[in-house]
């Protein structure tokens, strides 16, 4: 077994060297072909990506910046309207309340005469809108104006009415109809100011979904509210509530709702704050504030895609821009290279062509002092060289020997042959015409 993981090892390191020579292979292809670009694209290339870079690094600080100012605000507005919607929730309840109080403190209910009291109650369940109204005596035996009597001895509500405390119930099924109610109650005191009694209303579980439903976060958001034990108790969809929904008991058959339970956990502790959650296929966003008086809290959610569709909107804002800001300038940059590199370039390059079929009648304007200028003008001093170069070759070959040749350093060649071969044919007419003297002379 060695001896084959020696035999497979060398394999491995093959297949690695090729990859790496494919991989060094086209970098080196994607290198050649950015060479084969003309100078004014490398340059507009050059400075697109480093605007690039640098406007994506603005870009992203900016986002990062506005984006958290932005949720910041958001989070404190929903917050805020959570706080609200809770203080308007407490403002009905208080109100309730109020009223049963006001019903207990008439004379005829303090006397828990059931003759002395029905005509009372019939008024008041009339006036204040109640299904019922129930005198309940210390025992837990009630008695209500729909003729029906019940013993409510075992219901929260009537024990912290009967401690002295005023409260109102989580909705439940009625002991007088079975439907599924509300109950406040409060206690009755007699002329001593002890508790001799309990009065206790029942209103429609509904009541107070209505005026939840009223209260909203958004275009499709809603309100909703839970009690201590996370089981719903306010909803617009009236099956949580009939249902006794409760997110902690859900999410045993449905593990999509943890989130939803992290945030109930939140809410059922009385603390106010917001998070996201998952319901339903859609990713949630809810601010939840407690309602003061109750063990109830209460939470405005809303699609998050909704909430922070500014945020996103910004994001495209920003990627807009920059988009358009770097087009702008790679154009700008662009005609800016031509004007500077590639028209003098160009210039010097048909220069160079004339040059090089021997034409030398031929001049380079040039007003710019930066780089390309002074190499405009080394180019200029070539093209006079040659010029004066040409002129004395031209001059030389038509038997002009008195020719100035100027030799512009030691390594001018040209200018040394031409220097040369004017001293030869001077020689050459020197000697010649003393031949010719002394061939006269001879004669």
């Amino acid at each position: 077994m060695a001896f084959i993981k020696e035999m497979k090892e060398p394999e491995n390191t093959n297949n690695n060297i090729n990859n790496f020579n494919t991989k060094t292979t086209t970098r080196t292809k994607y290198i050649k072909h950015f060479k084969d670009w003309r100078i004014a694209s490398k340059i507009a290339a050059a400075f697109s990506i480093l605007l690039l870079i640098g406007s994506s690094i603005l870009g992203v600080i900016t986002y990062y910046e506005s984006s958290t100012a932005l949720r910041d605000t958001i989070h404190d507005f929903s917050l805020n309207n959570a706080e609200d919607a809770a203080k308007i929730v407490e403002g009905y309840l208080q109100k309730y309340i109020s009223n049963l109080e006001a019903v207990a403190a008439r004379p005829e209910v303090r006397t828990m005469e059931w003759e002395k009291q029905e005509a009372v109650l019939l008024s008041e369940v009339n006036r204040l809108g109640y299904l019922r109204l129930n005198i309940v005596d210390l025992t837990g035996n009630a008695r209500s104006t729909d003729g029906n009597t019940a013993d409510l001895s075992q219901r929260d509500y009537f024990k912290n009415a009967a401690a002295g405390k005023g409260n109102i119930s989580d909705p439940l099924m009625s002991k007088f109809d079975g439907k599924i109610v509300m109950a406040g109650a409060v206690p009755i005191k007699g002329e001593d100011g002890s508790i001799v009694g309990v009065l206790s209303a029942t209103v429609d579980y509904n009541t107070l979904s209505d005026l939840v439903a009223q209260l909203k976060m958004g275009h499709d958001g809603y309100a909703f509210v839970i009690n201590k034990n996370g089981t719903t108790i306010a909803h617009p969809n009236s099956e949580h509530i009939s249902n006794a929904y409760n997110s902690f008991e859900q999410v045993n058959s449905d593990p999509s709702l943890r989130s939803l339970v992290e945030l109930h956990k939140e809410m059922i502790t009385g603390s106010k704050g917001y998070g996201e959650y998952e319901y339903e296929g859609a990713i949630k966003y809810a601010a939840y504030a407690p309602i003061n008086g109750t063990n109830w809290s209460l939470g405005l959610t809303a699609e998050k895609s909704y909430l922070f569709a500014p945020v996103e909107d910004m994001k495209r804002h920003i990627i807009m821009v920059i988009v358009i800001f770097l087009i702008c300038v790679i154009l700008f940059s662009l005609e800016i290279v031509r004007r500077l590199v590639k028209n003098p370039i160009s210039k010097l390059i048909n220069v160079a062509d004339k040059i090089a079929v021997g034409d030398v009648e031929v001049n380079i304007d040039n007003d710019s002092c930066d780089e390309i200028g002074l190499l405009m003008n080394s180019f200029s001093q070539i093209i006079d060289s040659t010029r004066e170069q040409a002129y004395a070759v031209e001059k030389i070959s038509k038997g002009d020997s008195n020719v100035e040749v100027k030799m512009r350093s030691d390594k001018d060649i040209l200018s040394k042959g031409l220097m040369l071969m004017t001293d030869t044919l001077n020689k050459l007419e020197k000697e010649t015409t003393e031949l010719t003297v002394a061939a006269l002379e001879g004669n």
